[in-house]
């Protein structure tokens, strides 16, 4: 976690130092994440780094961590503005849609959190992920127990492994997006403001026939 010396600079120096290093763990993995190369973008001394955050895992750990947080509090305000339902599934295509908007909208957290889903467990980027991974879950897996009681889910299920499957379809409806429309994610990053090659309802089309399957799966009705 940050180093007093971190939490004490002025916003601005702080936002921008997390945004080169989200930049730098965005475009890649952990192993090949380069502290020199975020403070060769920045134009600080490679010391500094290390007056900020014990080590790299350390830095990444937050990274993770604070990307895990913005994104439930972009969700939870998303769904707190759309109108209210009983509906588990109709609560959870919001939140899946909100989830995929925030990825889009912030490409640079988005591919850290993709990047981290590759990570080897066991590793030290796995063990990281590991310990951070139970934000996300723990979230998700309050609605699937708020889903079955109200009866609309089945008592027998796994509440985890609901909640790993609802994270893992919620973000691969951007590589979706991104094979559909022929564009890259990747190339966006620092482009925040870079239009899309499709409108809302293209997006609100993709997350509602991801939400039928997840509520009625690939089976053909009647057989």
């Amino acid at each position: 976690m940050p180093k007093e010396t971190f939490l004490n600079l002025a916003e601005a120096k702080r936002e921008s130092f997390l945004e080169a290093a989200f930049h730098e763990f965005a475009r890649n993995e952990y192993r090949a994440a380069s502290v020199s190369r975020i403070v060769a973008k920045l134009g600080i001394a490679k010391g500094s780094v290390y007056q900020y955050f014990a080590d790299k895992k350390d830095l990444y750990a937050y990274l993770l961590e604070l990307a895990a947080t913005r994104k439930q509090a972009w969700m939870v305000k998303k769904q707190g503005a759309s109108s209210a339902t009983p509906s588990f599934f109709a609560r959870h295509r919001n939140l899946i849609l909100a989830s995929v908007d925030f990825d889009l909208r912030n490409p640079n957290y988005s591919l850290l959190m993709v990047n981290a889903m590759k990570e080897s467990p066991g590793t030290e980027a796995g063990l990281v992920v590991s310990s951070i991974g139970h934000l996300t879950l723990d979230f998700l897996r309050a609605l699937v127990q708020e889903g079955r009681s109200t009866g609309e889910l089945r008592d027998d299920i796994d509440e985890l492994l609901v909640a790993q499957l609802v994270n893992a379809a919620s973000l691969s409806v951007g590589s979706y997006m991104e094979a559909k429309y022929g564009f890259s994610i990747v190339e966006r990053l620092g482009k925040a403001e870079a239009s899309l090659p499709f409108g809302d309802k293209d997006l609100e089309k993709a997350v509602d026939e991801l939400v039928e399957l997840l509520q009625h799966g690939i089976r053909k009705p009647g057989r």
